[in-house]
């Protein structure tokens, strides 16, 4: 997809494993150089160490040429809402 669009503008991390692991997030941004992508390898390794994001982070290394960044993902607000939605519904 990435040839057809002509590159790249942002990668996203989310959910358990794009939040919580830093190693995945190391080893596909290394497989996606190509497209101009670097991290910064100390900030994508403290979130690890911190063990969950409070915000959204940019990960993404001063010569990055697309933006990196990990998303928190709120999925029990999500389902909360359908639940309401579904309640008031009814």
């Amino acid at each position: 997809m990435s040839a057809a669009l002509g590159g790249i503008d942002v990668l996203s991390f989310s959910g358990p494993v794009g939040e919580h692991v830093a190693s995945i997030r190391r080893d596909s941004c290394a497989a996606l150089d190509y497209l101009g992508i670097a991290i910064d390898d100390e900030r994508n390794r403290g979130l690890a160490a911190e063990g969950s994001i409070g915000a959204d982070v940019s990960i993404g290394g001063p010569y990055s040429r697309v933006r990196v960044h990990v998303i928190r993902t709120l999925e029990e607000w999500a389902m909360v809402r359908s639940a309401a939605s579904y309640l008031a519904a009814e």
